[in-house]
């Protein structure tokens, strides 16, 4: 979460309408917390856990 949530994390430079596609495991609860972050920005969350 640091990564996409921290002072240079992916969010804090992310533009309205990107799309982040998300290629790790992780919970479905923090997919969603992500979704919703990403939402917030104007963004979109795309979850595709290998």
């Amino acid at each position: 979460m640091e990564i996409t949530q921290g002072e240079n994390g992916l969010l804090a430079g992310v533009r309205k309408d990107s799309i982040h596609v998300s290629v790790t495991t992780i919970s479905p609860m923090a997919a969603t917390q992500l979704a919703k972050l990403h939402q917030e920005k104007g963004a979109h969350y795309i979850s595709g856990p290998v």
